[in-house]
């Protein structure tokens, strides 16, 4: 899976030529979700290679998502599946937590997009739909997982009425990411002493934009919510860099949950793991 133009040093193993190879298959043949592959041994011949080649080609089309090899049956082709796209983000975010900014840069350019273009492109059903998210909101404002399940549902349905194949499918393999960077932003919130129902009402003007078919002002509904959501990561981050040692999203929220009961607003001085004291200046 290298360019044409690579030297004989960059050369794609025998086992990613075989994965082109399949590819190709899939595409000349125009073999749809659910189709089962030839088999291993069908394989080998077909490329002349060792079924050991075919195993290790079969295992990275199964790792981006693209194949599912399933006992006793054999390798089909999956769905177009952002999963892969998924699970990398997800690790790369566990392992920073500060990338939730650079994420949030690329909302503003695809969720901008989306809200824009859903506003001349959604149907009846989706325009329900996206209701029926802001609904589920509403009704879980005090249950935080609920509330962000519900949160992600509604950038998602954005997406999906976008029109855009390519659009969704992106946003949906970072959409699902967010309910865990809800968290900081309903921390950075409630630092700031507000509640969900400001998000609420960014959705609300979202959604309005979007039934009266007003592309622009969808856009706009969007970029405001987006900004906000910058302004409220930014107080979570403030509270992060009072600890010397990385703090985990759930810590983040509980450690603003706790400084709502405090009567001097200041964030608790135990810290959540090791025992470590937030850095003081």
């Amino acid at each position: 899976m290298t360019t044409s133009s690579a030297t004989a040093s960059q050369r794609p193993s025998l086992s990613d030529q075989v994965a082109n190879g399949i590819l190709d298959l899939i595409v000349a043949e125009s073999l749809e979700a659910g189709a089962l592959l030839p088999s291993e041994a069908r394989l080998a011949e077909r490329f002349r290679v060792s079924r050991v080649v075919v195993r290790e080609a079969c295992r990275t089309l199964a790792a981006l998502g693209i194949v599912d090899i399933q006992h006793g049956r054999g390798m089909v082709v999956r769905n177009w599946s952002p999963d892969a796209l998924n699970e990398l983000l997800r690790f790369a975010l566990r392992r920073n937590v500060q990338l939730y900014d650079d994420l949030l840069e690329v909302r503003f350019a695809l969720e901008t997009q989306a809200a824009e273009l859903a506003a001349v492109r959604a149907t009846p059903a989706q325009i329900r739909l996206l209701r029926e998210s802001l609904e589920a909101s509403e009704a879980a404002l005090d249950e935080f997982e609920q509330l962000a399940r519900a949160d992600v549902a509604f950038h998602d349905a954005i997406f999906a009425a976008s029109g855009n194949e390519v659009l969704a499918f992106i946003g949906a393999g970072f959409q699902s990411l967010l309910v865990e960077g809800r968290r900081l932003t309903y921390a950075g919130s409630l630092l700031r002493g507000e509640t969900a129902r400001v998000a609420l009402e960014d959705h609300r003007r979202i959604l309005a934009a979007i039934e009266r078919k007003d592309p622009s002002g969808a856009g706009q509904a969007m970029v405001d919510h987006l900004n906000m959501t910058r302004e409220v990561l930014l107080e979570a981050h403030k509270l992060m860099s009072t600890y010397s040692t990385p703090l985990r999203t759930e810590e983040v929220l509980a450690l603003a949950v706790e400084s709502q009961g405090r009567d001097d607003g200041e964030p608790s001085h135990v810290a959540p793991r090791n025992g470590d004291e937030p850095a003081r200046a």
